[in-house]
């Protein structure tokens, strides 16, 4: 196979426009949730690492303990929506993401990441005659990793997130 890029590129958490990160752990059935700003002001606190394949290194980042992201919100997966999102080891990177994607969506949907909002009670007299007490806001962006083995260590994970901060893409797969 040819390898394509090899270089690492800093692309990575310090260069996201999202509000939100969703982490989804896999071995310990979980999503870390967490603002994306506070966690690229503090990532270069922790012990730099790099991911490889083989000789090659594909990402540099940092291993960020659970319990030291600013902000976090773990949600527990039940078993049977696991097995439902139907993740293997062996999936490609891409299907590990879209399939990591489609778990937060379900959890989103189903009330089960809380996000904060605007919540505004209205006080103006006509609307509320017509049925509006209150106006609830929130726009928020969200970019969902799949890190496989990260999470609790009580939960099987490794009590770690994988944070990068620069990754190439030798293997030309669609990000």
């Amino acid at each position: 196979m040819t390898l394509r890029n090899t270089s690492l590129v800093d692309y990575g958490i310090q260069k996201e426009n999202s509000d939100y990160r969703a982490h989804v752990c896999v071995v310990a059935r979980e999503v870390v949730i967490f603002p994306t700003r506070k966690m690229a002001e503090v990532v270069g606190r922790f012990k730099a690492t790099q991911a490889r394949t083989g000789a090659l290194v594909t990402s540099r980042g940092a291993k960020v303990p659970v319990t030291d992201i600013p902000g976090v919100q773990i949600v527990h997966v039940s078993d049977a929506v696991m097995q439902h999102a139907n993740f293997k080891e062996t999936d490609t990177t891409s299907a590990k993401g879209e399939k990591a994607v489609l778990l937060v969506r379900y959890l989103l949907k189903h009330g089960r990441i809380a996000l904060p909002m605007n919540v505004v009670e209205v006080d103006e007299g006509t609307l509320q005659i017509f049925g509006t007490d209150i106006l609830v806001e929130l726009n928020a962006s969200m970019q969902v990793k799949c890190d496989y083995r990260g999470g609790e260590r009580n939960r099987g994970g490794t009590g770690n997130l994988y944070i990068e901060t620069a990754e190439c893409n030798p293997y030309g797969a669609h990000w």
